[in-house]
C-alpha cells in the first residue's frame, strides 16, 4: 500500500468515527437543547388534513428503518386516539406537539403490560416534547374493574422528554430500562404510577396520586392545600424596576407559560395594565406586519424555541431597539450572535457560547446586570466627553493655525511653532514640553541670537568712536 492510499484510508476512519460521534454522542445538544443542526425531514401531524398526516404511528412508519438523522414530527393540537408504537429501528425520531394539555394521545388498552401502554418506545435517542399521553382504560367514567394499564413505556437508551404528560391510574409510567431523562413532566397515577429498571433522571416534575372512593361522605373538611412555589432570586425584583428606571424594556422568554406569568408577575416584568403574554405558536403565526406591531408589546413569551427567539431578536432590531440577550445556554448561540449584545450568565458555558456572546456575568445573578448597564453608560459618556474635548482643542487649533498663516503673515513663523507646542503638550506631556523648549532654544541659536550680538557690536563701535577714554564697551557690562 502507497502512503498515499494509508493516508487516505486514515482520513476516511477518523471522519468515520467523527460522524458517529456526532451521530449518537451528541444527541444531547441536538435534541435535548432544542435545535442546534438542521433536520434532515420535517413531518407535520393534523387531524384536520392540512398535514403530511392525519395519524402519528403513519408519519412515524414513513420514516426509513435506521435511519441515523434526526426527524421532527410536528403534532398539531388536537386528541388523536390511537396507540404509538416505535420500533427499535427508528431512532433519531423528535415527536413535538403544542403542549401537553392541547395534544393529547389517548388509548384504553389494558391486556398486559407489555401491550398496554398508549405510547411504548423501543428506538435510541427520542425526544417527545409537549404532548400528553393518557391510558383511559381506568377512567371512572368507562367503569371498568381495574387492572394494569400503561400510559406510556420506555426502553430505549438516551430518550428525553419535555413538558409531558402521562396519565392513568395503575402503572401510569413504565420506565423499562435505558437512559431517560424528564423535565416538566406531569405523571398522574394511584398505584405503582412510576416504576420500572431505567436509569433515570427526574427534574421538576410534577407526580400526582389519588384514591377513589366508593361515597364522598358529608361533613367532610378540607385539610389543606399544597403548591409549588418557584420564587425569584434574591434582588432580581430590584434589578428589573433598576433596569426600567434605567429606559430599558425587559422581556421574558422561557419555556412554561403558568410558570412564566407567576415569576414575570412577581418581578415586575409583567403588570396588570402593561404587556401581553404569548406562546411561540401564535407568535410564529403572525404577519410579519402584525408581528412587527405587536413585538414592542409582548412581555413574555413562552413555550419558545431557538428559532423563535431568532424571530423576536430580529423584529426588535427592525424596530430600531438596541436589543440584549441575557442567557445561559448553548440552544442561545445564534440568538446571541444576532443580538446586539450577548449577556452569558454563569461559567459553565463551552466555547462555542462563549465566543458567541460579548460579556460573561461569572456569578450568574441577574442583578448583575445592571452594573453591567450603569458601567457600559459611565464608559460611553466618558468616551463622548473625550471626543468632544479632543474635537474642540483640535478645531481651536485650526482656527489659530488659519489665522495665522493667512490672516497674520509675519507671524507665520511663531504661530505655528506655538501650535504644535500646544498640540504636543496636551497629547505628550513632559517630553513634549522639553522637545518644545528644546526647540526654541535652537531657533533661538539660528535667528535672534546673532541678530542681537551684530546690534550690541555696532552700538559698541560708536560708544568708543564717541568716548575714546572709556576702558570697557557696554558688552562687557552687561556680561558682568
Amino acid at each position: 500500500m502507497s502512503f498515499f492510499q494509508c493516508y487516505l484510508s486514515l482520513f476516511i476512519a477518523f471522519f468515520s468515527v467523527l460522524g458517529d460521534g456526532l451521530a449518537n454522542g451528541q444527541w444531547h445538544t441536538r435534541a435535548g437543547h432544542k435545535k442546534t443542526v438542521p433536520y434532515s425531514l420535517t413531518i407535520t401531524v393534523d387531524q384536520s388534513g392540512h398535514g403530511n398526516f392525519q395519524k402519528i404511528q403513519y408519519a412515524i412508519n414513513s420514516i426509513p428503518s435506521y435511519n441515523m438523522h434526526w426527524v421532527l414530527i410536528r403534532v398539531k393540537a388536537g386528541i388523536y386516539r390511537e396507540k404509538i408504537v416505535i420500533p427499535r429501528d427508528k431512532p433519531y425520531i423528535f415527536l413535538k406537539g403544542e403542549g401537553k394539555s392541547r395534544t393529547q394521545v389517548v388509548w384504553g388498552d389494558h391486556d398486559n403490560l407489555a401491550q398496554s401502554p398508549t405510547f411504548a418506545s423501543s428506538a435510541d435517542n427520542i425526544v417527545v416534547k409537549a404532548i400528553g399521553f393518557t391510558n383511559s382504560y381506568n377512567h371512572p367514567v368507562n367503569k371498568n374493574p381495574r387492572a394494569p394499564a400503561v400510559a406510556a413505556m420506555v426502553s430505549g437508551d438516551m430518550t428525553k422528554f419535555f413538558r409531558c404528560g402521562f396519565y392513568g391510574l395503575q402503572d401510569t409510567l413504565w420506565d423499562h430500562q435505558g437512559r431517560h431523562y424528564y423535565k416538566h413532566c406531569t405523571i398522574e397515577g394511584a398505584v405503582d404510577f412510576i416504576f420500572g429498571g431505567g436509569q433515570s433522571l427526574f427534574e421538576r416534575r410534577i407526580a400526582f396520586a389519588h384514591k377513589e372512593v366508593e361515597v364522598l361522605k358529608d361533613g367532610m373538611t378540607l385539610t389543606g392545600i399544597a403548591g409549588i412555589s418557584d420564587p425569584c432570586r434574591p434582588g432580581v425584583t430590584d434589578a428589573v424596576k433598576d433596569l426600567q428606571n434605567a429606559g430599558v424594556n425587559v422581556k421574558m422568554i422561557t419555556d412554561d407559560i403558568f410558570t412564566a406569568k407567576a415569576i414575570a408577575t412577581e418581578c415586575g416584568i409583567l403588570t396588570p395594565s402593561s404587556g401581553e403574554v404569548i406562546e411561540d405558536v401564535k407568535f410564529r403565526n403572525y404577519t410579519p406586519e402584525e408581528r412587527m406591531k405587536k413585538v414592542d408589546e409582548i412581555c413574555v413569551m413562552a413555550s419558545t424555541s431557538p428559532s423563535d427567539k431568532l424571530l423576536m431578536v430580529q423584529c426588535l432590531k427592525r424596530n430600531g431597539l438596541v436589543v440584549a440577550l441575557a442567557g445561559n445556554g448553548t440552544n442561545n448561540t445564534l440568538v446571541m450572535k444576532e443580538a446586539d449584545i450577548g449577556v452569558f450568565m454563569g461559567i459553565q458555558g463551552t466555547e462555542v457560547t462563549d465566543e458567541s456572546c460579548d460579556i460573561v456575568i461569572l456569578d450568574g445573578n441577574f442583578a448583575s446586570i445592571p452594573k453591567v448597564f450603569k458601567w457600559g453608560r459611565c464608559l460611553y459618556s466618558s468616551i463622548q466627553k473625550f471626543i468632544q474635548y479632543q474635537l474642540t482643542t483640535s478645531f481651536a487649533c485650526l482656527i489659530a493655525n488659519f489665522v495665522g498663516l493667512f490672516l497674520i503673515p509675519s507671524a507665520h513663523t511663531n504661530s505655528s511653532t506655538v501650535v504644535v507646542g500646544t498640540v504636543d503638550c496636551r497629547n505628550s506631556g513632559l517630553s513634549s514640553i522639553c522637545h518644545r523648549e528644546a526647540r526654541k532654544r535652537s531657533h533661538e541659536k539660528a535667528t535672534g541670537v546673532q541678530d542681537r550680538t551684530s546690534h550690541h557690536q555696532h552700538h559698541a563701535q560708536e560708544h568708543l568712536a564717541s568716548n575714546p577714554l572709556s576702558c570697557s564697551s557696554p558688552l562687557d557690562n552687561s556680561n558682568r
